[in-house]
């Protein structure tokens, strides 16, 4: 099971991959216009920007990356416990509770078993195929 603290970070990060997108969506689409003989539109940018967007395209994927590395980390350096539901840091609380932020009753064992299914490489790839 995903976590669901980390299914809604990655929903707000696919918005704005969509964002990120359009601007060099747009840029291709113009260059394809200049290839396949449409000429120069009025409202077209330079030609030569057509060729940032796949730098862009892979500046944006490295920062997301990085950004869900850096929580994997967090998880990691807090011995995973940390609330699945709204990510706040459970260290010092019993081993069975309810969070004190968003009320979800927790056992560090079943956060112990989401966090690490979250954070293992193995499972990321499997995941990130469709196989499991």
């Amino acid at each position: 099971m995903m976590p669901p603290i980390v299914e809604k970070r990655r929903r707000r990060n696919g918005r704005w991959l969509l964002v990120l997108l359009f601007f060099p969506g747009c840029m291709l689409l113009q260059g394809l216009m200049l290839v396949l003989g449409f000429g120069r539109l009025p409202w077209m940018i330079e030609p030569y920007f057509t060729f940032l967007a796949p730098l862009l395209l892979l500046v944006a994927g490295i920062y997301l990356r990085a950004k869900e590395n850096g929580f994997k980390k967090t998880v990691k350096d807090a011995d995973y416990r940390i609330c699945t539901t709204c990510g706040f840091s459970l260290e010092g609380h019993e081993s069975i509770g309810i969070c004190p932020e968003c009320g979800e009753a927790f056992t560090f064992r079943r956060l112990t078993a989401d966090w690490r299914e979250f954070t293992d490489p193995k499972q990321s790839f499997w995941r990130f195929i469709g196989a499991r």
